[in-house]
C-alpha cells in the first residue's frame, strides 16, 4: 500500500499546506513527490520511548511522600502508565547511510536525561570507520532488499551482504555462471543464501567475503517498510 492510500489526509494537508509558501511562492505537491519525500523522510526517523514517564516520576514522589494524603491517592493510581512512544529526528542517525551488514544499531536511550536514541556499535570499530544502520528488514532475501531499496531510496546496494548472498539456485553467486535449463546448483549448507556451480567457486567465495557474513546476525531493521505508517 501506498503512503497516500495509508494517509491521504496527511497528503491533502500538505499540499494545502504548499499551496501558499509566502510571498507569493507555491509548491505543488503530486502523488509521486509525496511518496518520495515521506520515504527520505522515514528513512532518517526513529522511534524511541521514554523509560520514565512523569507519571512514573510522580507515583514515586507520592509513594516516598511522609504525607497520609499521598497514600491515599496510591489507591487509585495502581495502573501501570502506558508506554509513551515518540518519533524524532536527530543528526547523528540521519547522516548514517545504509548496509544490509549494518555495524551499528539505533535504539532507545537517555541523553542530557531526556528520553533520545542510542546509536550502538554491533561489533568492534577502529577509527575512521564508517557506521552504518539498516534502513530495512535485512533477512529479506537480497531480491527484495534490493528492490526495496532501490524503490525507497533510489540506490543499488553492494554491501558485503548483497555481494556474497545470492538471489536464487539458477546462478553461481560467485562467477555469475548461469545453469543449464531443467537444473540447479547446490547452496550454502550453513546460510542457504548462496548458490554455486563447482566447489571450487564456493571455495573462493568463502575466503573473499562470504565467511563474514555466512549466518551472521541480523539486526531488526529501525524501522522496517512494512511497519511505515
Amino acid at each position: 500500500m501506498s503512503a497516500i492510500q495509508r494517509m491521504p489526509e496527511v497528503f491533502r494537508m500538505m499540499q494545502k499546506i504548499f499551496a501558499d509558501c509566502g510571498d507569493g511562492v507555491s509548491y505543488p505537491i503530486s502523488e509521486a513527490e509525496f511518496e518520495a519525500r515521506y520515504y527520505q523522510a522515514t528513512c532518517n526517523l526513529q522511534a524511541f520511548c521514554g523509560p520514565i514517564t512523569p507519571m512514573n516520576h510522580f507515583m514515586e514522589t507520592i509513594s516516598k511522600s511522609e504525607d497520609i494524603r499521598a497514600f491515599t491517592m496510591l489507591k487509585y493510581l495502581n495502573e501501570k502508565p502506558p508506554i509513551v512512544r515518540f518519533a524524532g529526528m536527530f543528526s547523528l542517525h540521519a547522516c548514517l547511510n545504509h548496509s544490509c551488514d549494518n555495524n551499528v544499531m539505533v535504539m532507545d536511550g537517555m541523553s542530557y536525561g531526556k528520553p533520545g536514541v542510542e546509536v550502538r556499535a554491533k561489533r568492534p570499530l577502529k577509527p575512521g570507520d564508517e557506521l552504518f544502520t539498516t534502513y530495512i528488514d535485512t533477512t529479506m532475501p537480497r531480491k527484495l532488499r534490493r528492490a526495496w531499496l532501490f524503490k525507497s531510496f533510489n540506490f543499488w546496494c553492494s554491501c558485503k551482504r548483497c555481494e556474497f548472498e545470492g538471489d536464487d539456485n539458477t546462478t553461481c553467486t560467485n562467477c555469475k555462471k548461469v545453469v543449464a535449463e531443467g537444473k540447479t546448483f547446490p547452496g550454502c549448507s550453513r546460510c542457504k543464501k548462496a548458490w554455486y556451480c563447482t566447489s571450487k567457486c564456493q571455495k573462493q567465495s568463502w575466503v573473499k567475503g562470504h565467511k563474514d557474513i555466512c549466518n551472521k546476525y541480523h539486526s531488526e531493521a529501525a524501522m522496517a517498510l512494512s511497519e511505515k505508517k
